[in-house]
């Protein structure tokens, strides 16, 4: 096997994992106690959510595709789309 397919998700979910405790430690410094679990649960939906779309999506997008790249690529705009849709 080769590196790359190994690197490129260890480098995925290092970068999410660290975006993801920095937005748990900010959420535990802005809210209240009440409110916590809602907005942790909150930042948990988008993998959630990615773990029944993504595989979908990424099928969907590499059969009417040329481009071999395509599912990497693919649950990497649909995490983000999903991110920023939560954020809005």
């Amino acid at each position: 096997m080769k590196t790359w397919v190994l690197a490129n998700p260890m480098e995925d979910w290092t970068g999410m994992n660290g975006v993801h405790y920095v937005l748990e430690i900010f959420i535990a410094d802005n809210s209240r106690l009440q409110n916590r679990l809602i907005w942790f649960a909150l930042t948990s939906m988008p993998y959630v959510v990615n773990s029944f779309i993504g595989p979908y999506l990424g099928q969907a997008f590499l059969d009417h595709s040329t481009w071999r790249w395509g599912c990497t690529y693919t649950l990497k705009v649909v995490c983000v789309w999903t991110n920023t849709s939560l954020v809005r």
